[in-house]
């Protein structure tokens, strides 16, 4: 699917930053290149660790727009990102999700809330 490749491309950098910055929200750390088992630290710095290898995949001056990057935060795509993932619902607009239930010939859109009512009897 072309516009699957765009769409990810468009979530992907929130996505990681959300990934990386979950130990910021949750309080175990003030900066996300502190947390301990997260690759930031190596992303930002360029420098490996025993658990991470160096990651020359960012030059200098992309590893410094990077930590600004974590800096600023897109509270509506973190929020659309967030409900996404915990009801299990993927993410993109309407074409996007239509064009993935006709593909799968599943339904993606949440139902109607509650039972289906009962037939009147005849």
């Amino acid at each position: 699917m072309p516009g699957c490749y765009r769409h990810i491309s468009a979530v992907l950098p929130t996505a990681r930053a959300l990934i990386e910055l979950n130990p910021v929200k949750t309080q175990q750390v003030q900066r996300p290149e502190d947390y301990p088992w997260s690759s930031c630290k190596a992303n930002i710095s360029g420098k490996g660790d025993e658990l991470v290898s160096g990651h020359a995949w960012l030059d200098d001056n992309d590893r410094k727009k990077y930590k600004r990057f974590l800096k600023q935060r897109d509270l509506e795509a973190e929020k659309k990102i967030r409900r996404a993932t915990s009801t299990d619902r993927p993410l993109g607009s309407d074409g996007f999700i239509k064009k993935l239930e006709r593909k799968l010939a599943q339904r993606l859109y949440p139902g109607k809330a509650g039972r289906p009512k009962k037939a009147e009897p005849i």
